[in-house]
């Protein structure tokens, strides 16, 4: 038997600070929505509970998104989920908050971006 001596190969600065960037996906877009709830309630004609309900929203789909998406990665690798999720994520954050005109284009823009945030933040990158 013999065996072959790998060459273990360190990752790039930019390819770590990639990562650690997109780490900070999921709790960057909770801490900067969060201070912004009375505001939205105000804006937006409803009551607390309806803007609580995008939060809610955004965690439910985050949690389903990392059961789905981080098996996925492990089987087909990281690059296409990671691009895919970004992508997505950004997507819907901006369709989201673009069709701003009622709280249920929020509440249903909130879910996909979560879902999607998981794909390309905590469960992929690590």
């Amino acid at each position: 038997m013999t065996f072959r001596a790998e060459r273990l190969v360190a990752p790039s600065g930019g390819l770590t600070a990639t990562l650690a960037l997109l780490s900070f996906v999921v709790p960057l877009s909770t801490d900067i929505y969060l201070p912004g709830f009375p505001a939205m309630a105000r804006e937006l004609n409803t009551d607390a509970a309806g803007v609580r309900f995008t939060l809610t929203a955004f965690l439910v789909e985050l949690a389903a998104g990392q059961l789905v998406l981080g098996p996925l990665a492990d089987r087909y690798g990281r690059r296409k989920p990671i691009l895919i999720g970004a992508g997505v994520c950004t997507l819907a954050t901006a369709l989201s908050t673009s069709a701003a005109a009622a709280s249920s284009s929020i509440r249903n823009g909130r879910g996909p971006a979560g879902a999607s945030c998981s794909g390309s933040g905590p469960t992929t990158s690590r």
